[in-house]
């Protein structure tokens, strides 16, 4: 199978094209729901219901069921949506370097029901949702907080400075390689705890918490820190590409350490700059990337060949 590569084609197709189980990992963050327009005719993101946004996603990720090995792991990054405000980059604008495309009008939501205006979508979670009743098992909800998130103009509720990534895995049993932090202030490897439980745990079934101390204080002192929590404070960062929405490479070395093994195959589905195919390389790590749009296709093959 070839590998190292980003194909300007429809990540659909583009999927289609893999051989069965040939993925290690799969790091992408679509297209959110009507939040962007890049200018290309049949792009992600503009359908008209959250429900329909999230069945397209989810068709995408079937493919991605086929492609990945049975013991790999999958990251998706997906930001959240309120409905109906009829603003955003759709509306009203063109595409200045090809004339002959026009945006469109952002489409309008159908709203209904629950679907009412300046209601938080929660199209993650609808999400995680469906890939679950599609046979996924999801194994982490990680919060990527923004230290540096860009203020909001709103005052009616508060700055959002986060967005969600999910880790999906096929099987109970996957490659993960555990990433360790620093202790936090208060924690002290080097105790060495005498307790006993005064409550009759054993005859209950229940979990003895003195016996389960001193196994984290053992791990702690073989460890030298503690597992990863799951709230990631990572700022964005600017890079010199035309592309609105990028990764930061310490959010993609996050996932690609513990997700990926060494000299494995990871998918970018959704490949924009290239940032996941840079962090890849650096790993000495292999990287497939597909994009519809051509130019960005150009700027991620730049941007990995000079990384």
């Amino acid at each position: 199978m070839n590998v190292n590569y980003i194909e300007n084609v429809d990540s659909l197709e583009g999927l289609k094209q893999l051989p069965s189980k040939s993925i290690n990992c799969s790091i992408s963050s679509p297209p959110y729901l009507n939040m962007r327009n890049y200018g290309i005719e049949g792009e992600f993101g503009c359908a008209e219901t959250p429900e329909e946004f999230v069945n397209q996603l989810c068709d995408y990720y079937d493919e991605v069921y086929r492609v990945l090995k049975d013991d790999g792991v999958v990251f998706v990054n997906l930001g959240d949506t309120y409905l109906g405000s009829g603003k955003g980059v759709w509306k009203g604008k063109e595409n200045t370097k090809k004339e002959s495309f026009k945006f469109t009008e952002k489409p309008k939501e159908k709203l209904g029901g629950w679907r009412k205006q300046k209601q938080l979508a929660l199209i993650p979670f609808r999400f995680a949702i469906e890939m679950q009743n599609r046979g996924w098992l999801l194994r982490n909800n990680i919060v990527w907080h923004k230290g540096n998130a860009i203020p909001q103009s709103c005052t009616d509720r508060f700055t959002v400075d986060f967005e969600t990534i999910f880790m999906f895995t096929k099987n109970k049993k996957y490659f993960f390689n555990q990433q360790i932090e620093p202790f936090a202030n208060a924690s002290n490897p080097d105790e060495i705890y005498t307790g006993e439980a005064t409550k009759d745990y054993e005859s209950s079934n229940a979990q003895n918490p003195s016996d389960t101390k001193r196994r984290i204080l053992e791990s702690m002192k073989k460890r030298g820190g503690r597992s990863m929590r799951a709230v990631w404070k990572i700022n964005t960062k600017p890079n010199k590409s035309v592309h609105t929405a990028t990764f930061p490479e310490e959010l993609v070395e996050r996932m690609l350490k513990s997700g990926c093994p060494e000299e494995g195959v990871v998918l970018d589905f959704f490949m924009g700059s290239g940032t996941t195919g840079i962090v890849a390389k650096r790993l000495g790590m292999n990287y497939i990337g597909f994009d519809l749009n051509p130019e960005y296709c150009e700027i991620a093959r730049k941007r990995i060949e000079e990384s």
